[in-house]
């Protein structure tokens, strides 16, 4: 009997352990980070940013205005302006490379270069 309750007791703690949600991100920790990536960013038109909405839509432009609350993406095409709250974005990405990126490409580069001289000085040697 002893051991049936035990068993009870492990299954309803194991069940409640699993319908926890495993990342829960606080708003007020989102809209610190948005901020945070904005504000990296900076405003002007070489600020390039596309920005996800929590209902799904996306915005792309540059930011010109950076505010306690909210923020503005200008479209260089149309030259709208959108004003955007951070507690209403999901996410925020820019159009640069990561530095993983950057890395990959130099190291393609000199890999490249190395075949590149090896071949000619291979060819240059008549073998």
């Amino acid at each position: 009997m002893r051991w049936l309750r035990f068993m009870c007791s492990c299954l309803v703690v194991s069940l409640t352990v699993s319908t926890w949600p495993e990342s829960t991100v606080l708003p007020d920790a989102h809209v610190a980070e948005v901020k945070k990536q904005v504000q990296k960013r900076g405003a002007g038109e070489r600020s390039k940013v596309n920005v996800v909405m929590k209902d799904e839509t996306e915005v792309k432009g540059y930011l010109t205005r950076i505010d306690a609350d909210d923020f503005q993406v200008a479209d260089k095409k149309s030259g709208s302006i959108t004003t955007i709250a951070y507690r209403d974005v999901r996410k925020v990405s820019g159009n640069r490379l990561s530095t993983g990126a950057k890395i990959a490409i130099a190291a393609a580069a000199i890999a490249g270069t190395a075949i590149a001289i090896s071949l000619g000085t291979l060819a240059a040697s008549g073998e």
